[in-house]
């Protein structure tokens, strides 16, 4: 849905890295999965992944800090 609207008003939005995804059991696995090369420059490290719920119920949403992005900052 968020591409395409922002497709349609002309505006830019995250890349998006997965559109299906089962949520890790665990904290640390979740920070694992947040770890990663940038999808808009990948000579660097991502800050993060942002999980949106979209099964239309209430929309639910968090982001996950990449801890190695965080460390070289």
């Amino acid at each position: 849905l968020l591409p395409s609207f922002c497709y349609v008003y002309q505006l830019q939005h995250v890349p998006v890295i997965n559109s299906i995804v089962s949520l890790p059991d665990t904290v640390d696995e979740i920070l694992q999965y947040a770890e990663g090369e940038s999808a808009i420059c990948p000579t660097t490290e991502r800050e993060g992944l942002v999980f949106v719920s979209d099964d239309g119920g209430e929309r639910v949403s968090f982001k996950a800090v990449n801890n190695k992005f965080l460390l070289k900052e």
